[in-house]
């Protein structure tokens, strides 16, 4: 399943807009990766901080990626994206008079 937050401004209100990305079956658990962006095991490692805590005292610290232009280009277009969905559904919302 695809969760997005949705924040409602006029009434301060956060909701998150789940939909299923397959048919389900009845009591079917639905799950969500909500780091599915990360790829690489390195890195996915300590994503999953918030949801399995792991002891990284051991690790080294210097850096093991360079940022490149693809990171930044993928950021801009992500952030409009998600500009315009919030746009879209907040027309929606005010079309419903809520």
């Amino acid at each position: 399943a695809r969760i997005v937050p949705f924040f409602y401004t006029p009434r301060g209100v956060c909701y998150s807009l789940l939909w299923p990305l397959r048919d389900l079956e009845r009591d079917e658990a639905i799950t969500v990766d909500y780091i599915e962006h990360v790829n690489d095991p390195y890195l996915r490692q300590f994503y999953l901080i918030p949801w399995q805590p792991e002891d990284f005292s051991g690790l080294p610290i210097e850096h093991r990626f360079i940022l490149s232009e693809t990171f930044f280009q993928v950021s801009l277009i992500m952030f409009c994206v998600m500009f315009c969905l919030r746009t879209v559904f907040a027309s929606i919302i005010l079309s419903l008079g809520f």
